[in-house]
């Protein structure tokens, strides 16, 4: 967690209350782990970047108290921002096989159409990099995706 977070020198105690105090906040917001995270390994001191991490979480003050303890803590480290967020990106993915994906890819293949496999392992194989041309791939499951179980038999 704390490579997710950026935190690569531990603080006792004040790391595990903030990594905690973040988790409940997700849990409470009903947030997209990958995608906050992503938010969060990709926060500079641009205010659009604030705004797009900020808009994960219901509880906007609560949160805004936790960036302030957080950027606290970071500040308190040797690393540049350019640097922490490098390292922080390479710990949080952008893109994660999700199942209606998979689902999806399932669909097509069965018509004999493999771009969606094609797409999902282009995707996969360099989960950390920008691709711009399927960022929808990124966006958290729709509503009606939460009744798809994909099995290995699939």
């Amino acid at each position: 967690m704390h490579n997710k977070l950026g935190l690569y020198d531990e603080v006792e105690g004040n790391d595990a209350t903030l990594v905690n105090e973040l988790l409940v906040m997700m849990s409470e917001s009903r947030s997209d782990y990958t995608n906050t995270f992503r938010a969060l390994a990709m926060l500079s001191t641009v205010q659009q970047d604030v705004q797009r991490l900020q808009d994960h979480f219901i509880d906007i003050t609560k949160f805004q108290s936790w960036l302030k303890k957080y950027r606290l803590r970071i500040n308190n480290m040797e690393l540049s921002d350019k640097e922490r967020n490098e390292k922080k990106t390479s710990h949080n993915p952008k893109y994660i096989l999700r199942n209606y994906l998979l689902q999806d890819a399932i669909e097509k293949a069965k018509q004999r159409d493999y771009s969606e496999i094609e797409i999902l392992l282009k995707l996969i194989s360099n989960p950390y990099e920008e691709h711009e041309e399927f960022e929808h791939y990124s966006n958290p499951p729709p509503d009606w995706a939460s009744q798809i179980q994909v099995s290995c038999s699939s």
